[in-house]
């Protein structure tokens, strides 16, 4: 989901990826980090959540990790989820809107009918969600092929770790006042191919600094601050926590490969720069 026109915030949910022509495999430098502590190592991948084939396989050095770990350890585990009972109990509240943005959102639905009609009764951020899906499943793309899937599907008997949850990650979504999910919904409507690839090129080339530009957008915009302290900032710091955590807990198989998005790992207050804080050896591979 981007927001605020900063179009930063579309590797937390699935609705990422879009596909102007074909990335090579070889060009592909997502953040990748080594992390040592307390005679325990891990890896940490910097994913996004939806994809297509030929993304894989990703560089030698994140494969090889992968293969030398004893758990895998991801934000939220999805295929254990009954998602239903929560998209009820934090997916279905309706937030007013102006005569404005009703026309907005008639004008973006003028041919698009039954679609609309389909997620008519969700909150404004699951319908911005919904609408980036049905976008981008159109180009081709799907959350199977995401690099969360895509390890998940290889894990065989690595023991399995969650960060948050789903029901987590819902419940900090509806948590958002009418305003920012309003937004959320705006810019949904509004995203491009141009967006999405901007995004897409930054987490293929390596590029962190303009990827963290992309997801941080311009802090002194109403309600910004507050909206990337929740999504971003707080959940980096508890994901840090964690991390610390499992690395020193005896009855985890180590070491830990652990997958987070990206827009978590660059910027400020990154989930690297939190570890390096706490005492973690943090050596940037990719």
């Amino acid at each position: 989901m981007a927001f605020f026109r900063s179009k930063r915030c579309w590797l937390l949910l699935p609705l990422l990826l879009l596909s102007l022509g074909t990335w090579a495999a070889p060009t592909v430098r997502p953040p990748f980090f080594k992390l040592e502590y307390q005679g325990q190592t891990a890896w940490l991948l910097g994913s996004v959540h939806v994809g297509k084939a030929d993304f894989y396989p990703l560089p030698d050095v994140i494969d090889k990790a992968f293969r030398q770990s004893g758990s895998l350890v991801v934000e939220a585990d999805t295929g254990k989820t009954d998602l239903l009972p929560l998209v009820r109990q934090y997916g279905l509240k309706q937030h007013p809107l102006s005569n404005s943005q009703q026309q907005q959102l008639a004008d973006y639905c003028a041919h698009k009918q039954a679609f609309c009609q389909s997620i008519a009764g969700l909150a404004p951020w699951l319908q911005a969600s919904q609408i980036a899906m049905e976008q981008f499943q159109a180009l081709g793309l799907a959350p199977q092929a995401g690099v969360d899937e895509h390890f998940l599907s290889r894990r065989a008997d690595k023991n399995l770790y969650e960060l948050e949850g789903v029901e987590q990650q819902f419940a900090m979504l509806a948590s958002f006042n009418s305003d920012i999910q309003w937004l959320m919904l705006e810019e949904a409507i509004e995203g491009t191919p141009q967006d999405a690839k901007a995004l897409i090129d930054a987490w293929l080339s390596g590029n962190n600094v303009q990827l963290a530009k992309l997801m941080e957008g311009d802090l002194q915009q109403p309600h910004q601050q507050e909206f990337i302290q929740k999504l971003l900032w707080d959940r980096n710091h508890s994901m840090a926590d964690t991390v610390q955590q499992l690395m020193q807990d005896k009855q985890i198989k180590q070491p830990l490969f652990i997958i987070i998005g990206a827009g978590h790992l660059v910027g400020r207050q990154s989930i690297p720069a939190l570890l390096a804080e706490k005492s973690v050896i943090v050596t940037k591979l990719l």
